[in-house]
C-alpha cells in the first residue's frame, strides 16, 4: 500500500478523482539537501469514487515540496501547481501540469525560475486560482518578504507575467481559493506577528546558524495564520484577521468550502482544525491596498 501526500479534485461532470505525489517506492525518496535528492510526483486516477485506482504515472522525479492545490477551471482543464528542486545553485522552481483529457496526459508548463541559492530558496509552493477573465493567478512563496505572482493566459500551459505581488508574507506558503460567493479568500502567514516591528531572520550568505537556507535572510514567521477576502479579483483585500496563533507555528493551511460561506480550515503544522464563516468577516472596512501586517 503506497504512502501518499495528496491533493484531489472531483470533476463536477464525471466525478473523476485524482491523487498526486504518491510515494510508490520509498527507495526513490532522498531528503538530504544535496544533488541527487528526490521526492517524485505521481498521478493516479479513479472513476469509481475511489474504490479502484489506475497505475500511478510519474510526472517528474525531482524533489517536490508541498503541492498547494489543483483546480478545475471553467473550460474543464485540471491544473496542478507543482515545483522542483534544482542544483548548481540549489533552488526551487515552480511549474504547472494541466490535463484536458480527464487525466490521461499531463503536459507541463514552462518553469518559473526566480534564482536563489539554498535548500529553501527560489520559487516555492505556489497556490493557484482562476480569475473571472479566464487567467490563472499564482501566488508563490519566496524569501523576499512578499508573495511573487504569476499569470497564465492559456489554461496553465505557460506563465509569462511574473513579478512581485503587493502582499507581504513570510517564507511560508499560502492557500488561495475561490468561494461560492465569487470572492477570493487567502490564508497565509504574514511577514511578522501582529504588533511586531522586526522579526528574527534565518538564512542568508552571512548566516551563522542556517547558511544553507537561502541566499538572503528571510522571515520564517509562522506563529499567526491570517485570512483576508477580495471581491475585486485580488486588487484589494479586507484587513487581515488572525484566525489562529501558536507559540511555534500554525502554517500550511488547507481550505475546503463545505457549503456556501462555510470553510473547514486545517494546517499542515500546528494541528489547526477550524470552521470559518465568511459572513463573520464581511462586509467590514476593506483596505485600499493589498494586505499588510
Amino acid at each position: 500500500m503506497p504512502e501518499f501526500d495528496f491533493e484531489s479534485v472531483a470533476n463536477q461532470v464525471e466525478w473523476e478523482f485524482f491523487l498526486f505525489k504518491l510515494v510508490v517506492d520509498e527507495e526513490d525518496v532522498i531528503f538530504d539537501p544535496r544533488p541527487g535528492t528526490t521526492a517524485p510526483t505521481y498521478v493516479t486516477r479513479s472513476t469509481d469514487d475511489g474504490r479502484t485506482w489506475s497505475v500511478p504515472v510519474r510526472l517528474h522525479r525531482e524533489w517536490t515540496g508541498d503541492l498547494r492545490n489543483m483546480i478545475v477551471i471553467s473550460k474543464g482543464t485540471v491544473v496542478l501547481s507543482s515545483m522542483q528542486l534544482w542544483n548548481s545553485p540549489g533552488r526551487h522552481v515552480m511549474l504547472t501540469y494541466s490535463s484536458k483529457d480527464h487525466g490521461q496526459t499531463w503536459p507541463r508548463s514552462n518553469f518559473i525560475d526566480l534564482g536563489g541559492n539554498g535548500h529553501h530558496d527560489g520559487a516555492v509552493e505556489g497556490t493557484i486560482v482562476e480569475l473571472k477573465g479566464g487567467r490563472i493567478w499564482m501566488l508563490i512563496r519566496t524569501n523576499w518578504d512578499v508573495f511573487w505572482e504569476a499569470f497564465s493566459e492559456d489554461e496553465g500551459v505557460s506563465w509569462r507575467t511574473i513579478r512581485p505581488s503587493k502582499i507581504e508574507a513570510s517564507s511560508s506558503p499560502g492557500q488561495l481559493r475561490r468561494l461560492k460567493s465569487g470572492r477570493l479568500v487567502l490564508f497565509w502567514n504574514r511577514l511578522m506577528p501582529t504588533g511586531w516591528k522586526t522579526y528574527p531572520r534565518m538564512g542568508g550568505l552571512k548566516s551563522t546558524n542556517s547558511p544553507q537556507w537561502s541566499s538572503v535572510a528571510a522571515s520564517a514567521s509562522r506563529e499567526e495564520l491570517s485570512v483576508a477576502f477580495s471581491d475585486d479579483e485580488g486588487q484589494s483585500w479586507t484587513r487581515p484577521v488572525v484566525v489562529a496563533a501558536r507559540n511555534d507555528q500554525v502554517s500550511y493551511p488547507e481550505v475546503f468550502e463545505v457549503r456556501p460561506g462555510t470553510m473547514w480550515v486545517t494546517s499542515g503544522y500546528g494541528k489547526l482544525r477550524a470552521i470559518i464563516h465568511e459572513s463573520d468577516f464581511l462586509p467590514t472596512n476593506r483596505a485600499a491596498e493589498s494586505p499588510k501586517p
